[in-house]
């Protein structure tokens, strides 16, 4: 090994080690948010009970949940432990850059650079800190490119054997991941035409939807669902106004900042490209089908799904001044008043909340938990509270109907809850 190659080499390990202490810092300070609770709670469940949920209600792949049950009765379910597959998936991001910028644009220093963005990237971050699978895809997703520009530049079996295997971990993750496969396909067709890189891309495809099987059933099956996603429909101008703002920035500046930050950032990078010596015609295509194929194939879909922006949140339940069943065991009255002065400053700080987001609305169910502006801990043979401020699981079931009627949904889903409800 060169000398070179050896620096290369350590400064990837440091560059490995920065990704690592920024991601593993304050790792468990904060309790799982909601979506992490679902996780640890039902993604990491017992396999046994995949095939009847899975069937039935979860927009994710079954990949997925094996994942995180492996995981967590071999790590426990900590907030550490849970975690830490997140961020281990993620940091497999910064080799594949490193490894990705060395080989399209032969520099080593460019595959450096790359690897250090995917470092210190805040979002990355941010997700390879929650107890979702979105860190684990963006990894094994840049491991699966770079192996396809390598398999597609040496065109050697072993190549696209390691290629199928990272892409089917990658799909098996995340449904998304087939666009970047489109967007494979795409270039080999527009910019590469070699036939003899083309069928054996085709043959690692055939190799890859064969392990898919067991996918394509769960597809079948949840697309009988009628789930419709848990957000509002996609907007294309806010791919240029909020979300490069926001990669870029870590924000949404006021207008007319928001258009014009991302559009000199674009044609800042196309002159830079253009005027690149030597010029690589083959490599930009390769970047602009990587991100464009995607983009507009997951707008297509959110025209069918909706999968962008907020579109409800549940107000604050008021709470009783005293524990619920405690209360009822000792055959007092408890009941009590519905307002509260806590309860609408929380009310309040909702609204104002709510009110920075185009097309978000409020849904309260306090009506039908303290009908009267009484609130009470049983009510029509049904424990209401479990404590001074939950609500029981089969007093929340009872309203399912009335809540999926506010959220203009389906009703009669599960157990009589909203497949909404029951997915998110």
């Amino acid at each position: 090994m060169s000398a070179a190659r050896r620096r290369w080499l350590w400064w990837l390990v440091l560059i490995l080690g920065l990704a690592f202490a920024l991601r593993a810092f304050r790792l468990d300070a904060v309790p799982l948010r909601g979506d992490e609770g679902f996780t640890v709670r039902y993604w990491a469940a017992d396999p046994r009970n995949l095939v009847h949920d899975v069937r039935r209600q979860e927009p994710h792949p079954v990949g997925t949940f094996v994942a995180f049950w492996a995981w967590k009765q071999t790590a426990g379910d900590t907030e550490l432990a849970m975690r830490y597959l997140p961020l281990l998936g993620n940091l497999i991001g910064v080799a594949a850059m490193a490894g990705l910028g060395r080989r399209l644009l032969h520099s080593e220093r460019a595959g450096l650079i790359a690897a250090a963005l995917w470092a210190i990237n805040p979002h990355l971050i941010w997700h390879a800190q929650d107890v979702r699978n979105y860190a684990i895809w963006a990894g094994l997703s840049a491991l699966a490119l770079w192996l396809f520009v390598r398999a597609a530049d040496r065109n050697r079996p072993r190549d696209w054997l390691l290629y199928a295997a990272a892409e089917t971990l990658a799909l098996y993750t995340f449904f998304l991941e087939a666009f970047f496969v489109a967007g494979q396909a795409l270039y080999l067709l527009l910019a590469r035409r070699d036939r003899r890189v083309l069928r054996a891309a085709v043959a690692a495809w055939a190799l890859v939807g064969i392990l898919l099987i067991p996918l394509f059933v769960q597809v079948y099956f949840f697309t009988q669902t009628g789930y419709r996603g848990a957000v509002g429909d996609a907007d294309p101008v806010a791919l240029l106004t909020e979300f490069l703002p926001t990669l870029l920035i870590g924000d949404v500046p006021p207008a007319p900042w928001d258009a014009a930050l991302p559009l000199a950032w674009i044609a800042l990078v196309a002159v830079a490209w253009t005027l690149r010596k030597p010029p690589r015609p083959r490599v930009g295509a390769w970047l602009a089908l990587s991100v464009l194929i995607p983009a507009g194939l997951l707008l297509i879909a959110a025209g069918r799904m909706s999968v962008f922006h907020p579109r409800y949140i549940l107000a604050a339940t008021p709470a009783l001044p005293f524990d619920g069943p405690r209360c009822l065991a000792s055959g007092g009255k408890c009941a009590a008043p519905a307002r509260d002065g806590r309860v609408d400053d929380i009310q309040r700080w909702i609204r104002e909340a709510a009110e920075g987001f185009a097309g978000v609305r409020i849904i309260d169910m306090n009506d039908l938990v303290c009908p009267g502006g009484e609130c009470r801990a049983e009510r029509e043979g049904r424990v209401v509270y479990r404590d001074s401020q939950h609500l029981t699981a089969t007093f929340v079931a009872s309203l399912s109907d009335a809540l999926a009627s506010r959220l203009d949904l389906p009703r009669g889903g599960r157990d009589g809850v909203p497949p909404l409800v029951q997915a998110e």
